[in-house]
């Protein structure tokens, strides 16, 4: 297995494992893996489905507590932490993207990407002007006053990246960003993501069946039976 470069990583799992069920219907989907996330990269998690991609996105987020071994946001264990601890953290430092959106059909744009800065105490003004430049960022500064219904498949999914974004999270996890999105918006989409990455040092995991985004990525996990298989350094561009 080919590592990613040998500098102090951001996020990084050790003898991770994790199985559903109990006795004769206990099924392992992660075992024993070992993965390491660098700022200002972009690590493609690939697999056939029930590989175990999606429990290792929610492990490595501090969403579900794996049966062994540890996560690691820099120095801090996030399992070790008090789970008031470890929701102030994730809070602070883990954004995410889905395929879904997850867009409230009521709010604008900007009423969307300030939502996260209101919930966090911002004033009115100081959030909707974050707001304004984070959808500037990612090409809706003429979009600011629309709704989903008013918006193509692109333009939410890139109004999500702003809301995940705005708060300049050190790690994005994104579950399949670009499989409910044409070839084209896909495309554009994690070019988006690729140039916010560089531009930000964000780290980014992203889940993904899908292959245009192996050229822009930097590292590849390949799962399979929850073993990583294959990890190589990308050539992203």
């Amino acid at each position: 297995m080919k590592a990613c470069p040998d500098v102090p990583a951001t996020l990084s799992a050790h003898g991770l494992s994790h199985a559903y069920g109990r006795g004769a219907t206990r099924a392992p989907v992660l075992r024993e893996l070992a993965l390491r996330f660098l700022p200002g990269q972009m690590t493609l998690v690939m697999g056939a489905s029930g590989s175990g991609k999606s429990t290792l996105l929610a492990a490595l987020g501090g969403l579900l507590r794996p049966d062994a071994g540890e996560v690691k946001f820099g120095a801090n264990s996030l399992w070790g932490l008090a789970p008031s601890l470890l929701e102030q953290l994730r809070k602070r430092e883990f954004a995410y993207v889905f395929q879904g959106f997850n867009l409230f059909s009521a709010l604008t744009a900007i009423e969307q990407v300030a939502l996260p800065l209101r919930l966090d105490g911002e004033v009115r003004a100081a959030a909707r002007s974050r707001a304004e430049q984070a959808l500037a960022e990612v090409g809706l500064d003429r979009h600011l006053h629309l709704r989903p219904a008013e918006l193509s498949g692109g333009e939410k999914q890139r109004v999500a990246i702003a809301r995940a974004l705005v708060k300049h999270p050190s790690v994005l996890f994104a579950d399949e960003p670009t499989s409910a999105l044409d070839s084209l918006n896909g495309e554009r989409v994690i070019r988006l993501l690729r140039e916010l990455t560089r531009r930000h040092g964000t780290t980014i995991v992203a889940v993904t069946h899908d292959p245009r985004l192996k050229p822009h990525a930097d590292c590849i996990v390949n799962l399979c039976d929850g073993v990583a298989v294959a990890e190589r350094q990308g050539a992203a561009s």
